[in-house]
């Protein structure tokens, strides 16, 4: 009796590209709180970017090796993967993914051929696309043709609306755990993964029990019977029909997804129209589901599965219904059908085409896979966004896309910016700051001075002794725009810089002087990343009503990035995706501070917010965009 194998309707990319993410984030740290042995203090890269790098190369490793397609897995990274980019990181990058797909085919072809040989697939191997004796009509067989084309359009038209209707169930399901599922205890994780599990279990073991049909599967002579076995393959299921046949249901249930895409890809014996439909839908409804459960689970080969069948039930009602050409590879309509369901439901172009031009190696595919994924995003961004993108917003991440939204061009660094700042001086008395870093969360604090207005005006800036502006101002007032007084912006200090220095006592007695105050190296600084100590883990009894002052000036930041008040807002999107920063000061032509820009103001929804206030303002006629111009 056959071995069967059921699970979950989930894929294994997605708990690979997790994992090499996580392996690319801590292994470059070169610590660990497990093993505190393992402690070095080499800190090269110890660093933000740094190690934002090494996650990148982790998950294009984890793409490369479930699908042994190293360009795509750079490409994924690219495209999906990450809100910064530079040349450096693509040659990082894909060594890195070459590494792992050489390292898999090395243990691969000692489990299956001899030891070795890198010439093995990845861990998901789509097969060779080729015509069979039993699909050459009249001594042709073709791929595909120019006339199959226009087909492939229609199908990721169909395959853009298909993965939007998925996105769409989705999300209101994420959101409906977000808000009863994940507030809960954990056990009500589990429960409602114990309860997908026992509903897919019993839809695999009754659909082909009840709506599976029997197919024969040899005719004629022994000969004729032997070569059509072995065309067909050991991986069919009989289950409940009788010998020389198999049950069509059972055969795309029974096996594992990867061998499911290889039936539907390269199976010549028939598949029927009412079971390609009614798998297509089983699948769909459950993998829509499934996504999302706590369980580690992948989107793509779910999705490529469910595509094949879309694409094998087009070929099957072109050959055998329409009778469009007998000499057509259904092979290929189910790798097209896959391409457009996937490129609906996650939206990805360049990256998904190489992938499975590396998976198929068939690089004759190139262009109708591009085509229809091309088709698939443009229908499917008429009405949501990609799959990944949902769950990114709901997630809150501030994950940058290409491009901004066209209506923001038209809009200005002043209307998007955080005007409600904290901010320290120079020299701030400790009890200051201790009280700024419990009661607030910023990541970032500007450091100004205190300059007059008037001053400022004529041009002749002095700067007041910063001493004695702690007694007129709290950091904590909000900057106003009447006030007698302006900010001149002097720089930026990291949140886990002033705990450290807090944390080593780096602040002078305010009855001495500045240069009294002890001296810490850059190592100092940096020696506890990613795990900077915490305020709560300082004393907070002597520090909080310390009347010592802290000179910030030798630590912070003094050259960062800056826009002006009326910078457009793509040319703002355009300094994070190409500098990498995650804090922009605004400020205005006399250097005074008017706000700061981070990655949550440029997410899509806060952009779209803005815009809808400044259009209510114009109607109300309290605003005037062209003033700007």
């Amino acid at each position: 009796m056959r071995r069967t194998k059921t699970g979950l309707f989930v894929g294994k990319e997605g708990p690979m590209t997790h994992s090499g993410a996580i392996i690319g984030a801590g292994i470059p740290q070169l610590q660990s709180i497990t093993l505190r042995k393992l402690s070095s203090k080499f800190a090269f890269f110890r660093t933000d970017r740094e190690k934002r790098d090494f996650v990148a190369g982790g998950a294009a490793a984890g793409v490369a090796a479930a699908f042994g397609a190293p360009i795509g897995g750079v490409l994924f990274s690219l495209e999906e993967g990450c809100s910064f980019w530079n040349q450096k990181l693509t040659w990082r990058t894909f060594f890195c993914s070459m590494s792992a797909t050489f390292t898999v085919n090395f243990f691969l072809s000692g489990l299956e051929f001899s030891w070795g040989s890198f010439y093995s697939p990845g861990l998901i191997n789509f097969g060779v696309f080729k015509c069979t004796d039993e699909e050459t009509v009249n001594g042709t067989c073709r791929l595909w043709t120019a006339m199959d084309l226009f087909i492939f359009v229609l199908m990721g038209l169909i395959g853009g609306l298909l993965g939007a209707a998925f996105n769409k169930h989705n999300k209101c399901l994420t959101i409906y755990r977000m808000r009863h599922v994940f507030p809960k205890h954990k056990a009500v994780r589990i429960v409602e993964a114990l309860l997908v599990s026992m509903v897919t279990t019993t839809v695999v073991f009754v659909s082909p029990m009840m709506l599976g049909h029997c197919i024969p599967t040899v005719t004629g002579n022994q000969t004729s019977v032997n070569q059509t076995m072995t065309d067909i393959g050991s991986n069919v299921r009989t289950f409940f029909c009788d010998n020389g046949s198999y049950n069509d249901m059972a055969t795309l249930f029974f096996n594992s997804q990867e061998e499911a895409i290889k039936q539907l890809f390269h199976q010549p014996g028939r598949f029927e129209l009412q079971t390609l439909g009614l798998f297509m839908v089983f699948f769909f409804l459950l993998a829509c589901w499934t996504y999302g459960v706590a369980v580690p689970s992948g989107l793509f080969v779910p999705c490529l599965l469910c595509g094949a069948a879309y694409g094998r039930f087009v070929s099957t009602l072109l050959r055998d219904v329409i009778g469009y050409d007998r000499g057509i590879y259904l092979g290929t309509f189910s790798l097209v059908g896959a391409a457009a369901f996937l490129g609906g439901v996650v939206r990805m172009t360049i990256s998904l085409t190489v992938i499975l031009i590396e998976s198929t190696n068939e690089i004759s595919y190139g262009l109708p896979l591009m085509l229809t994924l091309m088709v698939a995003k443009w229908s499917g961004d008429l009405f949501n966004e990609g799959l990944y993108d949902i769950h990114i917003n709901l997630r809150g991440v501030p994950l940058l896309g290409w491009d901004v939204p066209e209506v923001m061009h038209s809009i200005f660094a002043r209307t998007v910016m955080s005007s409600n700042l904290h901010f320290i001086f120079p020299r701030t008395r400790v009890s200051v700051l201790y009280r700024i870093l419990k009661t607030t969360a910023h990541n970032a604090f500007p450091v100004v001075s205190v300059v007059d207005r008037e001053e400022r005006d004529i041009g002749n800036i002095s700067v007041h002794d910063a001493e004695g502006s702690n007694e007129t101002l709290d950091p904590t007032t909000m900057i106003e725009s009447n006030q007698a007084q302006v900010l001149k912006f002097e720089g930026l200090i990291l949140r886990s810089q002033l705990v450290v220095l807090l944390k080593n006592r780096v602040f002078y007695d305010d009855k001495a002087q500045a240069d009294t105050q002890p001296m810490v190296p850059y190592t100092t600084l940096t020696e506890d990343y990613p795990r900077y100590p915490d305020i709560a883990d300082i004393s907070g009894t002597a520090i909080s009503k310390s009347q010592c002052i802290m000179d910030v000036r030798p630590y912070m930041n003094s050259t960062p990035y800056t826009v002006y008040p009326e910078t457009p807002v793509p040319k703002v999107f355009n300094l994070f995706r190409s500098m990498g920063i995650r804090h922009l000061p605004v400020v205005d032509h006399f250097g005074q501070l008017q706000g700061i820009i981070t990655r949550h103001n440029l997410t899509h929804e806060n952009l779209v917010e803005r815009q809808r206030e400044l259009n209510n303002m114009e109607d109300l006629g309290v605003f005037d965009r062209t003033r700007y111009y």
